[in-house]
């Protein structure tokens, strides 16, 4: 998880994912579905990291995560250059079930 925040003055259509790098080969893996980012408000980036887990583009494996080598938070916008502050804050792990998507 991740909280990512920009400000109200962003435009929408600004998107946020996690992206892992993984295993002896250092293959990396992100998200299926990036989490769309409102500008004004801090948004919450959860990925579930379980092997039986579909939110990822590449299959992870328990080898593959157990052997988590980098883990990034990539921000992207659909339109015109965004040339403001982005926050990344409180990047974590947790053993908790995912929270329903808002």
């Amino acid at each position: 998880m991740a909280d990512v925040y920009v400000p109200a003055e962003a435009p929408k259509r600004m998107k946020a994912e996690i992206i892992l790098t993984v295993g002896d080969n250092w293959a990396w893996t992100e998200m299926r579905q990036p989490v769309e980012l409102v500008p004004g408000t801090w948004t919450t980036i959860q990925a579930n990291v379980a092997p039986d887990s579909t939110g990822w583009k590449a299959r992870l494996t328990p080898e593959l995560i157990s052997d988590v080598r980098k883990l990034g938070v990539r921000v992207s916008v659909n339109g015109p250059p965004y040339e403001g502050p982005v926050f990344i804050d409180n990047v974590r792990l947790e053993n908790a079930p995912l929270k329903p998507a808002k």
